[in-house]
């Protein structure tokens, strides 16, 4: 059938109606594809673009198809056109059926069906609009396929549910979950509990439709945390308001960026032991931090010199073109290097080479311009002199502390100035005239000279570092410029080699290198070194193979450098590695970790029994006494030893347990080594534990206040009640004290709960039936708390407490440091008008002269010495000298650990003036000291 033909036909061979003649008119010249269906569903007209569209031509359906896609068209619209005959309205469809085009790509096409109302007579129809929408569903495609195969991790999400609506290949992949994993979840559980109502307020605040974010932190499925830059844009998915989400995984470079901040302090060394300057300013130029060898060189301080900037030393015939330079590289953010003259302290002018590049942001901003300055005064006047004249160029090289040679354009030898003879070990280097430079060089530094040799000779200067040993074998290393050397015509006819010997740099910047890893008190290996040799180890050892690894503690560090000194300490700690240094075993590798700890690794064992032999051998050479300036002094060691595998499959849980072996050394004695036992562990989770516990120890009520009496031993009188802490742990029980208070020390804890006992005391010393005193230790810690006067003033006052009443006591060991600011506070103590025991007399390390100085009150023998009588004859001794002492300076006298009628009997006899312990009492509630001093006297 012809387009002619079918375009003018009715369905039932008739012509068409007037109504729909009209209205095909009208179609006729529609861009659009048009066809006319009747109540029939047959079509009977069809506009020029839909024959176009289905691949027909003006004049048959017949060619391209057209007929085989007009019959496709009617089927493919069948049901939908009934429905739109049957009952009115509207249908939308995208039919994927018609013909290719011209470059044999599927076409798609979109069609909008509509009913058409007859004449008079009421014949219904349809027409149907089509539109090739082939280029818009191919973009879709493309967008589609962009998002799923990019390689950046991509999602959308709902932004009222916060469901994730599509997720990327790239995402799944990189966050572990998979892709109906990630449609079940929403965006707050790819974050942690803490950030996630951050997240929520941050998803419903009103916000722009293009956002950047940075530094997000995500979780994967893994639990692993990433640090990620986020893209977002607002969209509608799928009808609903969403957002689609760019990740970027920064991680790396946030750790990165960390450990640069780690070895700030490294660079801090390297810049003050550099022979240049370096230096360091913003984006305009200005000073921001210097070497101190230039506020050296200009007698000024750093702040000067930072305030008055750079320019203001250079020569003013120099500063012009400083000046240009510097604005030049400003604008256009390229390096800097030029040459000027600065004026020095001595108001003299030297040349300077001045080099910087620029820093800059992820936007290609300049942040930071990083320079150094090159004394090249030597250098200069050197080539000015060359040029001026031969004779005058040879008495300038002459005096230059540089090396200094001219090569003709072969590289042979012409001339070499004395400070090159003598910096190179040379008697007469006219004997060398001749000869090829670059043939006496070591291989690495004569490839090096030849290409700027090469450079030279085009026109170019060359500069290079190398190593070159002097003629008599003394190691150097040198920096060497070679330039060249133009006669009145331009053309270069010589070489100039200058060589400044740089060895004093380069051992500097190799003792930088050294310090990071070595402790500069001892030389041995540090921490650092450590932990990255631990690691090696680990990853290096084989099955069968046994790494022990020694954790060392000196026992008696502190009191004697407390007693002798720090540079006695430090003489010790020196002479502790020396010997371990020299007496290690085979196998072994010895490092500072820290103040008095030592560690060290050990291979190439077999047993166990090897690591203990080791053990015992650094016990005994560590055993012996030290000379600290001419003083003998013991100082044992503890040793907590791990072996691995047994004791721990990674370095972290090997020094873990070789430090909790240490604990358990220390703690059972000291002068021994203790293996790691997996009991341990159960000893440390409880030290933890009661860490934790008593924390909140006084909350709970946990602690309470027991009184022990201390008794005339002629009236037989309660004199004064010592507090004493107690502490009932709800799991634990009863926790000694001797456990607990060094924990609560160490935590710091002792500051509030020493105020707690202070405050308690006080008060019910205060409600005490006998005005009898009431003794309050003092740790060490509180003893140095600047708060320590201000509470036992504001306690005094609270409680209506006389503070005669009141005696603190103090242990020796707590007067070990600072003379002059213990004095302090026990003078401020004493004007207070409390009284001053001096407790556990006879087991420190501090002087007698504190009691010359300091007004104590009361000594306090400590309970060691009363255990030796009445038969030891070295207890009897020491008792009545201190007995003696205590009378000639007024002092009371009290015996601690008084437990049988005859050490009660020999301290009556010494003449002692108190006594304390168990034979009289042992410690009672605060609830029934009111029963204990209304007892008769002890007999």
């Amino acid at each position: 059938m012809t387009t002619s033909a079918l375009r003018h036909a009715s369905a039932r061979g008739g012509m068409m109606e007037a109504r729909f003649q009209a209205l095909a008119a009208g179609l006729d010249a529609s861009p659009l594809g048009c066809c006319l269906f009747g109540s029939d569903g047959q079509p009977f007209y069809l506009n020029r673009a839909l024959i176009r569209l289905i691949g027909g031509s003006e004049d048959s359906l017949s060619g391209s198809g057209g007929a085989d896609s007009l019959a496709a068209l009617a089927a493919f619209l069948d049901e939908p056109l009934a429905a739109v005959l049957r009952a009115g309205g509207t249908a939308t469809l995208d039919w994927k059926g018609g013909p290719s085009s011209a470059d044999g790509r599927p076409r798609t096409l979109r069609l909008s069906l509509s009913p058409v109302a007859g004449g008079q007579a009421g014949a219904r129809g349809a027409l149907c609009v089509a539109s090739d929408i082939t280029p818009q569903k191919e973009t879709e495609e493309a967008l589609g396929l962009l998002f799923r195969q990019n390689p950046v991790p991509m999602w959308v999400y709902d932004r009222e549910t916060l469901r994730f609506l599509a997720v990327n290949d790239a995402a799944v992949m990189a966050y572990g979950w998979s892709r109906e994993e990630f449609l079940r979840m929403t965006i707050l559980d790819i974050r942690e509990p803490s950030e996630r109502e951050q997240v929520r307020a941050a998803v419903t605040a009103p916000r722009q439709a293009y956002q950047i974010s940075q530094n997000w932190r995500h979780v994967d499925a893994k639990g692993s945390e990433r640090i990620v830059d986020v893209l977002s844009h607002l969209l509608v998915f799928a009808g609903r308001d969403a957002v689609l989400v760019t990740i970027w995984d920064v991680t790396d470079r946030v750790r990165v960026e960390e450990a640069l901040r780690e070895s700030e302090e490294n660079h801090r060394h390297a810049i003050e032991l550099s022979p240049q300057i370096a230096w360091v300013a913003d984006e305009k130029g200005a000073l921001i931090t210097i070497s101190p060898r230039w506020s050296r060189l200009l007698a000024m301080t750093e702040d000067e010199v930072l305030e008055m900037g750079r320019l203001s030393v250079v020569h003013p015939d120099d500063r012009a073109e400083v000046l240009r330079h510097w604005r030049r590289s400003l604008v256009s953010g390229e390096p800097v290097d030029l040459e000027a003259r600065f004026r020095l302290a001595d108001g003299e002018y030297r040349w300077f080479r001045s080099r910087a590049t620029a820093r800059r942001d992820a936007a290609g901003r300049i942040i930071r311009w990083y320079g150094m300055d090159e004394d090249i005064h030597d250098h200069r006047l050197a080539l000015e002199a060359l040029r001026e004249s031969e004779e005058f160029a040879r008495g300038v090289v002459e005096s230059s502390v540089v090396c200094i040679k001219v090569l003709d354009l072969s590289g042979r030898l012409l001339f070499m100035n004395k400070a090159g003879e003598t910096l190179m070990e040379i008697e007469d280097s006219s004997r060398l005239h001749g000869k090829d430079w670059l043939a006496a060089l070591p291989a690495e530094m004569a490839a090096k000279a030849r290409q700027a040799v090469e450079a030279a000779r085009a026109g170019d200067a060359g500069n290079f570092t190398g190593f070159c040993p002097t003629v008599r074998g003394r190691p150097k290393w040198w920096d060497v410029i070679v330039s060249p050397v133009r006669n009145a015509a331009g053309a270069v006819v010589r070489l100039l080699v200058v060589s400044q010997d740089i060895t004093e740099r380069r051992q500097a910047e190799q003792q930088i290198a050294y310090l990071a890893y070595h402790d500069p008190l001892t030389g041995l290996p540090n921490r650092r070194l450590f932990q990255e040799d631990i690691k090696r180890l680990f990853a290096e050892k084989q099955d069968g193979q046994i790494l022990a690894l020694y954790y060392l503690d000196l026992d008696h560090f502190k009191g004697i450098n407390d007693v002798l000194g720090h540079t006695a300490g430090d003489c010790l700690l020196q002479q502790v590695a020396n010997r371990l240094g020299a007496g290690h075993g085979k196998g072994c590798k010895v490092y500072r970790l820290g103040g008095d700890e030592f560690a060290l690794l050990q291979t190439g064992l077999t047993t166990a029994e090897e690591a203990a032999g080791t053990a015992r051998h650094l016990l005994a050479l560590l055993d012996e006494d030290y000379n600290l300036e001419g003083q003998l002094v013991a100082a044992g060691t503890s040793i907590g030893l791990a072996l691995a595998p047994e004791h721990g499959e990674t370095p972290e849980s090997l020094i873990r347990n070789a430090d909790i072996a240490l604990y358990h050394a220390k703690s059972g004695g000291r002068g021994t080594f203790r293996f790691f036992e997996r009991s341990m562990e159960a000893a440390a989770r409880r030290k933890q534990m009661l860490k934790a516990g008593l924390r909140t120890a006084l909350q709970r009520g946990e602690l309470s206040l027991h009184f022990q009496p201390l008794v005339d031993l002629r009236s037989g009188r309660v004199t004064c009640l010592e507090t004493l802490l107690r502490w009932h742990h709800p799991v634990h029980g009863h926790v000694s004290p001797a456990e607990f208070i060094p924990l609560a020390e160490e935590s710091g804890l002792i500051i509030r709960i020493g105020e707690w006992i202070l405050r308690g005391a006080c008060a019910e010393a205060a409600q005490w039936p006998e005005p009898v005193n009431v003794a309050i230790n003092l740790s060490a810690v509180q003893f140095r708390d600047p708060g320590l006067l201000s509470t036992l003033a504001e306690t005094l006052k609270l409680s209506g407490l006389p503070p005669g009443r009141v005696e603190l006591e103090i242990t020796e060991s707590t007067l070990l440091q600072d003379d002059q600011a213990n004095i302090a506070t026990l003078e401020a103590l004493r004007g207070l008008g409390v009284r001053i025991a001096l407790d556990d007399f006879g087991t420190g390390f501090s002087s007698l002269g504190y009691l010359l100085r300091i007004p104590f009150d009361k000594i306090k023998i400590d309970r060691s010495f009363i255990a030796g009588l009445p038969g030891r004859v070295e207890s009897n001794a020491v008792i009545s000298a201190v007995v003696s002492m205590g009378r000639s300076l007024s002092l009371s006298v009290t015996a601690e650990g008084v437990e049988s009628a005859e050490q009660l009997a020999a301290l009556r006899q010494l003449g002692c003036t108190e006594g304390q312990g168990y034979l009289f009492s042992r410690p009672v509630p605060a609830a029934k000291v009111a029963a204990l001093l209304r007892q008769p006297p002890f007999a």
